[in-house]
């Protein structure tokens, strides 16, 4: 009985970990001109949530517009068949608001506290550097977000001073933990949160696929996105040939996590099997005693004595077995 209780809270961990949760801002404020997306209105957590992120939810509107939840719940849903038993929606109105452009005829102003261009000495520059580096991106692909409460300490130099940057978590609001010395001194310490987003080449899907499907060339367009720096975009090399993992909708960013390695035997499959021994490589044929990907390790059963090994599938209908020699065992 405790036997069932434990590895019922396990499955649940489990499955509470793989959920996403989309949490509805009550103001959203955005470019003028451009289309609400469902990071613009929402916060977002969870690779499931957060493969949604470049959806569109409303158009481009110079005047102020509501978002309820009902109608994101059904934007998603029927739009894109957003498994809602996978993802949570919390929330419940959302006034989306344009950014007030700058005047044409004004030079533009900078806020209090913050230089118009950043100075390559300060702690705010040492920061965008160091979050370059964590993610071995370069800096025209980051868009970082500070918090105005921030700034008094980011706009200070790090001339003739030693800057300590520690992250704390991994998150789209990266913690930092900062601390400035002058000589043995600390001059100022702080904790601080930055919003990161990555400029990345992702693969979308063109069209739904069910669980166990593969994935044609066909089947997936390629895009420019910013995503925050926790989605696991998978490469198209990844992609291409693989199985869905469970239902991918159209125009949704396929995960590393969404997709498997398609199988590459089936099980009672004739496969051309290579046994290297030494510099001796013969090949024979054998049955697979089960379905496999390649690098999986399988038992066959000869054609002619029946006898049972192992091998490693290394492509389609291909695998190898390294035989040990005497020499190989003194």
């Amino acid at each position: 009985m405790i036997t069932a209780l434990c590895l019922a809270a396990v499955l649940l961990v489990a499955s509470a970990r793989g959920q996403g949760l989309i949490e509805m801002k009550s103001v959203a404020r955005v470019a003028p001109g451009s289309p609400v997306t469902l990071a613009d209105v929402a916060t977002l957590s969870g690779d499931e949530a957060i493969a949604l992120a470049h959806v569109e939810v409303l158009p481009a509107t110079p005047a102020p517009s509501r978002l309820t939840i009902a109608q994101l719940r059904r934007r998603l849903g029927e739009e894109r068949g957003v498994n809602w038993g996978r993802i949570t929606l919390r929330g419940s109105t959302c006034t989306v608001q344009a950014l007030d452009p700058a005047p044409k005829s004004a030079a533009p102003t900078a806020r209090v506290g913050t230089p118009a261009v950043p100075d390559p000495n300060s702690v705010r520059q040492a920061v965008s550097d160091r979050i370059a580096r964590i993610l071995q991106a370069d800096a025209q692909d980051l868009r970082l977000t500070f918090d105005a409460a921030d700034d008094e300490f980011l706009n200070q130099t790090t001339t003739g001073r030693t800057l300590e940057i520690k992250p704390t978590a991994s998150s789209d609001r990266l913690p930092l933990a900062l601390t400035l010395y002058e000589g043995d001194r600390i001059v100022a310490s702080k904790s601080i949160r930055v919003g990161v987003l990555v400029r990345r080449n992702v693969v979308i899907a063109a069209a739904s696929k069910s669980r166990g499907e593969t994935i044609a060339e066909s089947d997936v367009t390629i895009d420019e996105q910013w995503v925050g720096p926790n989605v696991k975009a998978a490469t198209p090399e990844e992609v291409i040939g693989a199985a869905a993992q469970g239902r991918i909708a159209a125009g949704q960013v396929i995960l590393s996590g969404s997709i498997a390695a398609p199988m590459v035997v089936n099980k009672g499959e004739i496969v051309s099997v290579s046994c290297v021994s030494g510099t001796v490589v013969l090949t024979t044929k054998a049955r697979a005693l089960a379905s496999a990907r390649v690098g999986d390790v399988i038992q066959f059963q000869g054609l002619d004595d029946k006898r049972t090994f192992t091998a490693r599938m290394s492509g389609r209908g291909r695998a190898v077995v390294v035989v040990e020699t005497s020499e190989d065992r003194t």
